[in-house]
């Protein structure tokens, strides 16, 4: 499970930090986080954003049907259904701020369910074998760091 380096310092560890807060602000960040290979290599950041693309498709199902509710709403004339549509809005918010702070403290973040689906996707054959690869075609497509990196060894 040891497959990043630990940060050799403050700076470091406050960094690391801030990427696996900005995981949380939506989707996307957590879309780039698991694809930029710096990113991909550090195993706790490629947690946060399994757990942050697992718990935006759970708001994304909550948002769904409480905009359903106030369509219900506006087709049987009981209202406009805007409180169920702004429920959606303040739900997804609070979660995302409530996340990313929480983070960007230094204090680890992990729902019950999602965190142990996410820790699986994290540490998966597919994340693994990405991260290999990428680090393998950087070497190669750099012959003098192939050959520093020969020497080395």
């Amino acid at each position: 499970m040891q497959d990043y380096p630990v940060p050799p310092s403050h700076r470091a560890k406050v960094a690391e930090d801030i990427l696996c807060a900005s995981c949380y602000i939506t989707v996307l960040p957590a879309v780039a986080m698991l694809l930029l290979p710096r990113t991909m290599r550090n195993r706790r950041i490629r947690f946060h954003a399994c757990q942050s693309v697992l718990l935006n498709w759970l708001l994304i199902m909550a948002a769904f049907f409480l905009h359903l509710r106030a369509g219900l709403d506006q087709f049987l004339d009981a209202g406009s259904g805007a409180r169920f549509e702004w429920a959606a809005r303040i739900l997804c918010m609070t979660t995302w701020s409530i996340a990313a702070l929480w983070l960007a403290r230094g204090v680890e973040f992990r729902i019950p369910f999602l965190a142990s689906l996410a820790e699986k996707q994290a540490d998966g054959w597919l994340f693994r074998r990405l991260a290999g690869v990428r680090a393998h075609i950087s070497i190669v497509a750099n012959p003098r760091l192939k050959e520093a990196i020969q020497l080395y060894n």
